[in-house]
């Protein structure tokens, strides 16, 4: 995924920027790390609650973000 997004951009010159929605992004990780979740035990549910931790720093930084960048400066 990460490829089709740079290679365009190193073979081909490619200078438009791809538009990226961030905040859906963060919501499908949310999403499939509940899904996960269900039948996770053990350390596999561990690793998912740091996951669920990890999507929420972001979810907020990234918030905060476009709080900042919306307000007058």
């Amino acid at each position: 995924m990460v490829a089709d997004m740079v290679i365009p951009y190193v073979e081909y010159e490619n200078r438009f920027p791809l538009l990226v929605d961030i905040a859906e992004g963060i919501e499908g990780i949310r999403h499939r790390v509940v899904t996960l979740r269900e039948s996770a035990q053990g350390d596999d549910r561990t690793l998912l609650d740091r996951y669920e931790q990890y999507t929420e720093l972001l979810d907020a930084v990234f918030r905060a973000y476009l709080a900042d960048s919306s307000s007058p400066a």
